[in-house]
C-alpha cells in the first residue's frame, strides 16, 4: 500500500508492473504523475477525491482495466490520454468534481458503455469536453442523478 503520507505517485512508478491487479490510493494523493500506472495489470482503480489532476498517460495501455471511479470533489482534471488504449474499459464512474476532460482521455477506450455521474445532466453540460472526446465510444450511456443521456456514436 502507498502510505498516507505521500502527496503524489511519481512518473512511472508503477508502469509494466503486469502483476500489480489491485492498489489503495490514499486520500491524501493530490497528483498522479504521467506514465504512472501505464501498462500495469490493474483491473479497477478508485481515484480519491483529493487527487485534483491526473497527468497524460497515467493508466494508459491497462488492457485488464474494466472500471475507474474518479471521486472529484471539486476541482479535479483529466488530463490527455489518461486512459488511452484501456481496451477492455466498460464503465466510468465520477463525481460532479470532475471540471475538465482533456482531448483523447479516452481514446481507444472502445468497449465503454456507461458513464455514472454523481451531478445533475446540467451539470455533466457544464463539465468542459474538447469536441468529439468520445469519438472511440460506441453507444453509451451516462448516468445522471436526475436521469440519463442516451449517446451513439455510429
Amino acid at each position: 500500500n502507498i502510505p498516507d503520507t505521500v502527496t503524489s505517485i511519481g512518473e512511472g512508478a508503477f508502469s509494466a508492473c503486469h502483476s500489480l491487479t489491485n492498489i489503495n490510493i490514499p486520500n491524501g494523493i493530490k497528483i498522479i504523475s504521467e506514465n504512472a500506472f501505464a501498462m500495469s495489470g490493474l483491473t479497477s482503480v478508485t481515484i480519491p477525491e483529493s487527487v485534483n489532476w491526473i497527468a497524460p498517460n497515467a493508466f494508459s495501455h491497462c488492457r485488464n482495466l474494466t472500471s475507474v471511479t474518479i471521486s472529484g470533489s471539486g476541482n479535479t482534471s483529466i488530463d490527455s490520454m489518461v486512459f488511452y488504449r484501456c481496451e477492455n474499459l466498460t464503465s466510468v464512474t465520477w463525481g460532479k468534481g470532475v471540471v475538465e476532460i482533456e482531448k483523447s482521455t479516452f481514446s481507444g477506450c472502445k468497449s465503454i458503455e456507461s458513464i455514472n455521474y454523481g451531478g445533475t445532466k446540467e451539470q455533466w453540460d457544464a463539465v468542459v469536453k474538447p469536441e468529439r472526446w468520445e469519438y472511440s465510444f460506441g453507444d453509451y450511456v451516462i448516468h445522471c442523478t436526475d436521469g440519463d443521456i442516451i449517446k451513439s456514436n455510429d
